[in-house]
């Protein structure tokens, strides 16, 4: 039922407000219900939180992965928008396989409690990497435009 809402709904929703607000609308809020979500999690000892840290984490994620792509396909020209494409699901699957491989060995010392907490934290460290690739991109278009005229 959730996911029907969230594909009926909220990716429209979040769509058209990333179309006419631009990407921080959407990715911003989407990093913090995940990194809410992961935390949540962390601290998980019924059935409500467990579903509600699920609803978060489905919230942040699911946001943020159709945000990403599109950015990333915004960023090249037309003609180099299947390289996008594949380039982002490339390093998407492959932070995938090797995420799983390097945090299952961390679990095992850490335990999972703490594992969530601390990929929380990650997700948190990623909006600060976000915002200053998206920072450096628009001081960058904006030299082009004072250097064209």
């Amino acid at each position: 039922m959730y996911q029907l809402w969230q594909c009926l709904f909220l990716d429209h929703l979040l769509g058209r407000l990333f179309d006419t607000k631009g990407p921080n609308i959407v990715v911003y809020p989407a990093f913090i219900f995940f990194s809410a979500g992961l935390c949540v999690l962390s601290y998980t000892e019924s059935s409500f939180s467990l579903l509600f840290s699920g609803v978060l984490i489905g919230l942040g994620y699911g946001s943020l992965l159709p945000c990403l792509q599109a950015l990333a396909i915004q960023s090249v020209t037309r003609e180099r928008s299947e390289f996008a494409t594949a380039t982002f699901y490339t390093f998407f699957d492959g932070g995938l396989a090797l995420g799983t491989f390097i945090l299952g060995f961390v679990a095992s010392y850490i335990g999972y409690e703490n594992l969530y907490l601390l990929n929380s934290l990650f997700v948190v460290m990623t909006i600060f990497i976000y915002k200053y690739v998206r920072y450096k991109k628009s001081a960058s278009e904006e030299g082009l435009k004072n250097f064209d005229h």
